[in-house]
């Protein structure tokens, strides 16, 4: 892979989900077969793919996920201060349903997709 690949491949690599920095784009050979990465500095990774699209591909979806992650744990976390201390275990029990709901139907928006390899 020349430089020139490598900054192509980097221009389509979202930032890390975990830090926000550039992630870097590997492979390596695991006998005569080329295995494709993409790596960041803080440890965050996806590993083991065949082809280098699937590797940009998996760590894409990781990056698009983990944003939907911090979106779900804010609107949580607005429906719990909006919840008077004071209310009864029935309205307790009707929101925790209601957020449950809420929170599959968004979810099930998204594909699950597993990532080759360890992280």
């Amino acid at each position: 892979m020349t430089a020139h690949d490598v900054n192509d491949v980097r221009a389509r690599l979202l930032p890390c989900p975990f830090c926000g920095r550039e992630p870097i784009p590997g492979h390596g050979m695991s006998g005569d077969v080329t295995l494709y990465n993409v790596r960041c500095r803080c440890g965050a990774g996806v590993n083991d793919f065949f082809d280098r699209q699937e590797a940009d591909d998996a760590w894409n979806t990781r990056a698009a996920h983990a944003d939907l992650a911090g979106e779900v744990r804010e609107l949580v976390e607005r429906w719990r201060t909006r919840m008077p201390a004071n209310a009864p275990d029935t309205t307790r029990v009707l929101m925790r349903e209601f957020c449950a709901d809420q929170l599959e139907a968004t979810l099930a928006k998204f594909p699950t997709q597993r990532a080759g390899g360890g992280e």
